[in-house]
């Protein structure tokens, strides 16, 4: 993405701790503009190309892959109109995959219509959090690419309202979880090569043991990343359940990577700087 690694002074969210004997940097996604109650999922990339109708059905489906940069990571998105019908203009329908980005908390309203919302009812730091959909039939697969090669140590995931009112009590595209069903996201981890690195992570976001209880994530889970290795240049997020009929989102927040996140820390730097300025008058 052109200007991606750009200096924007003052627009990322940036934590930084001492840890093991390293800086680390913990990027949210409240750098993002975003009205109250609302979320982006790549829509006003297809309205910004000036085509709301595509002109021929042969060129449909349009995909359009930019994704979106937030504290010196570029998150992955697609957004696809896909027309029918034989007449112009014609009609279309849309959808997306990857991430998206959101502050809706709604923990009561089930269905594909609250699918941005967060299931424990706020981020986890800040407004805004990431809304992953891993779309099985071939979509954009959500990923997280790095400025520069990196140990990523951690992020905090949990379950969509959608998702886990889906668990829950069914919908009118599944039944709800019975014993033995589990519904969770895998974690990998690729080099600038393109090649595996690491080990994956699993994280349960919903289980029901046979003769236990049901479990169903309603608060943010604390994910190890240091298992994915020591030359990360990108991770992958995959949907793995017992049945495919629930809907596979999750939500992400606080993603932590050690320094140097070029990015954040000039802004951080830089934010410094005007401050010791403004004084000094």
């Amino acid at each position: 993405m052109k200007g991606f690694f750009s200096l924007t002074v003052g627009v990322c969210v940036l934590t930084v701790t001492m840890f093991a004997g390293r800086l680390q940097a913990t990027g949210t996604f409240d750098d993002l503009t975003l009205s109250a109650n609302s979320y982006w999922n790549g829509e006003s990339k297809w309205q910004a190309d000036g085509s709301p109708y595509p002109p021929t059905p042969a060129e449909s489906p349009y995909n359009y892959d930019e994704g979106f940069a937030s504290c010196g990571m570029e998150f992955s998105n697609r957004f696809t109109a896909t027309t029918y019908g034989e007449e112009s203009p014609y009609l279309y329908y849309t959808s997306w995959s990857g991430f998206a980005y959101s502050n809706m908390t709604d923990t009561t309203t089930a269905g594909y219509t609250n699918q941005y919302s967060v299931y424990t009812g706020a981020a986890y730091d800040g407004s805004n959090f990431g809304v992953g959909f891993y779309a099985s039939w071939g979509g954009m697969i959500p990923s997280i690419t790095f400025a520069s090669v990196s140990a990523p140590q951690s992020l905090m995931m949990t379950n969509t309202t959608y998702t886990a009112l889906s668990l829950l009590n069914g919908d009118s595209f599944s039944s709800p979880m019975a014993e033995g069903d589990w519904f969770k996201v895998t974690i990998s981890a690729k080099d600038a090569a393109g090649n595996a690195t690491g080990s994956d992570i699993d994280v349960m976001l919903a289980e029901w043991e046979a003769g236990g209880d049901l479990y169903i994530a309603d608060e943010w889970l604390n994910v190890d990343l240091t298992s994915l290795g020591t030359d990360v240049k990108t991770i992958e997020f995959t949907v793995n359940a017992s049945s495919y009929d629930w809907p596979t989102y999750f939500a992400i927040d606080s993603v932590t990577v050690p320094e140097p996140l070029t990015l954040c820390l000039l802004t951080l730097g830089s934010l410094a700087m005007l401050r010791r300025k403004k004084g000094k008058k």
